[in-house]
């Protein structure tokens, strides 16, 4: 792959799992947050970007 982003209906965008468990997980985050009042979700946990959008990338990006 060379420079700039994938669409998501690209080929290069591979995701681990299918695109109705990617909206599962996005749902129950969603609700989560809701539950909880909060407007915003910041992840910056390796492991918590991997399971949510399922991009894993090298945790030397520090």
């Amino acid at each position: 792959m060379t420079g700039g982003t994938a669409k998501a209906d690209s080929p290069l965008a591979v995701l681990p799992f299918d695109r109705a468990e990617l909206k599962r997980r996005v749902s129950r985050v969603l609700a989560e947050m809701a539950d909880r009042g909060a407007d915003l979700l910041l992840v910056d946990q390796i492991d918590s970007l991997a399971y949510l959008t399922g991009y894993a990338h090298s945790g030397a990006r520090y």
